[in-house]
């Protein structure tokens, strides 16, 4: 399985090798998400400290893996490319193994956790 940079539609002056993202970090975590095509089909990598998980843009479906980057990338507050790159290689070598969710069970759950008082 290939993963590739999305970048159709996209008017950014950036070339079609270049993954497009999404970061957020602060004192507490980090938070990326990355654009990319699997299959031909859109698809967001999305990377935290405590896991990784691939969201499916056209079906709402979203794998969550067993990768743990606070495990692989112990004391990084953030990551810097390479990891991220790393991250990716992982995905692509294991075919995207995990538990897949429908979008009707990641709705129930994102209820629940808001239920517990979650922001």
């Amino acid at each position: 399985m290939k993963i590739t940079p999305d970048y159709l539609g996209r008017n950014d002056g950036l070339d079609d090798d270049t993954f497009r993202y999404y970061e957020e970090v602060d004192d507490e975590m980090y938070f990326y998400e990355i654009y990319v095509r699997i299959n031909n089909e859109k698809h967001a990598i999305i990377i935290t400290g405590n896991g990784v998980s691939i969201d499916n843009c056209s079906t709402g479906q979203t794998t969550t893996t067993n990768i743990k980057p606070n495990k692989l990338f112990p004391n990084c507050d953030k990551l810097n490319w390479e990891q991220v790159s790393k991250i990716i290689q992982i995905l692509e070598n294991t075919g995207l193994e995990g538990k897949t969710y429908s979008k009707e069970e990641m709705d129930a759950l994102y209820q629940e956790w808001k239920d517990k008082g979650c922001p």
